[in-house]
């Protein structure tokens, strides 16, 4: 048998105790480990999510716009074409020129 007597610990908060004794000696010893340093909360991790989920969902909708303006610019006759209303098309995401 050893002679020392480990026991661990985990309490509800996520904290691990740690205690030794050496069985000859009596001397013991107790650490305890805390999950706090540098780790996310699980608020944090929920943003995080939602952050990714938003940001999917955005980029998802920027590739049907260009698409989309693909299709139209084979329906009008190409990238040469003066068209107004490819010129609309044509302009940059978020920006509305009014042709008039």
């Amino acid at each position: 048998s050893s002679g020392i007597n480990a026991e661990y610990g985990l309490d509800a908060n996520g904290i691990l105790s740690v205690s030794a004794m050496d069985k000859r000696s009596g001397n013991r010893k107790v650490i305890k480990i805390k999950n706090d340093k540098g780790r996310l909360t699980e608020e944090e991790i929920g943003a995080m999510i939602k952050s990714a989920k938003k940001l999917d969902k955005i980029g998802q909708i920027q590739q049907q716009g260009r698409k989309g303006k693909s299709n139209v610019r084979q329906i009008m006759g190409g990238p040469s074409s003066s068209s107004p209303v490819l010129q609309q098309i044509e302009a940059p995401d978020n920006v509305y020129n009014d042709p008039e």
